[in-house]
């Protein structure tokens, strides 16, 4: 049997936090494209044998380790990391990787498909300055910043309450051009905000916030926040710290 296609030198392997189901996972980190993919126990084996044949590599897993894996498997991982791009590319994968870059996807059902349900323009790299934010709005970490959010917010229910006629006329009175002017933005300053507590806080936590930008979905724009590198949080509350922070 031939052996497989060796992976690209440029990817990166690291220990993620353990599923569900408690088995432990790892992620390949495409580092050209900032891209993570999560593998399980099986992947990481076939990995560590990489570059025999698919035979070989499933009959050492299978007398080495606990897992019992056929030929197919290996080849459907290998058809996983070709699929991907993480194989490194031989004459013929050149070719089809050439052949696939002259092609307009617009010119295809199937491009329009994909690139009207999903895609994203990144605009800035915003590294630097996150790192200089994080340590100039410490203050906003403070346990105390939580309550006083929260008081506030009460304090907010509260006051509507009190005044709920006034409060129903202004947004009747809103539905107007410049109350939807307004409104729209309101919405991009309260988004805007909304990324940057993601991307503050997992700045803090040490990650690397690759880009941000505007992704449509179905057309409709809407910011987002590049934290793919939560996986490397082995704690399941930073992650959630990450996630909530906007």
């Amino acid at each position: 049997d031939a052996p497989v296609p060796p992976l690209r030198e440029d990817l990166r392997l690291g220990e993620a936090a353990a599923g569900a189901d408690g088995e432990p996972t790892w992620m390949i980190q495409d580092t050209v494209v900032n891209r993570f993919y999560r593998i399980g126990w099986f992947e990481f084996e076939c990995l560590l044998r990489w570059g025999q044949s698919p035979r070989r590599i499933s009959e050492q897993i299978a007398s080495q380790t606990a897992l019992k894996p056929d030929v197919e498997q290996v080849l459907g991982f290998r058809q996983f990391l070709d699929q991907n791009q993480l194989l490194r590319p031989g004459p013929e994968a050149v070719e089809r990787l050439r052949t696939r870059s002259e092609g307009n996807p617009w010119l295809t059902w199937k491009g329009w498909l994909h690139h009207y349900l999903f895609f994203r323009v990144p605009l800035v790299r915003p590294q630097r300055l996150l790192q200089a934010l994080a340590r100039q709005l410490d203050w906003l970490f403070h346990p105390f910043m939580a309550w006083l959010v929260l008081a506030l917010s009460l304090l907010g229910l509260v006051m509507v309450a009190h005044q709920w006629d006034t409060f129903k006329n202004q947004v009747i009175e809103s539905f107007s051009a410049e109350g939807l002017v307004g409104f729209a933005l309101a919405l991009i300053v309260g988004k805007t905000l909304h990324e940057m507590g993601h991307a503050l806080t997992a700045t803090r936590l040490g990650l690397k916030v690759a880009h941000m930008g505007v992704a449509f979905v179905v057309l409709w724009p809407m910011l987002y926040t590049d934290t793919g590198e939560a996986w490397k949080l082995r704690s399941s509350r930073a992650r959630l710290a990450i996630a909530s922070a906007g």
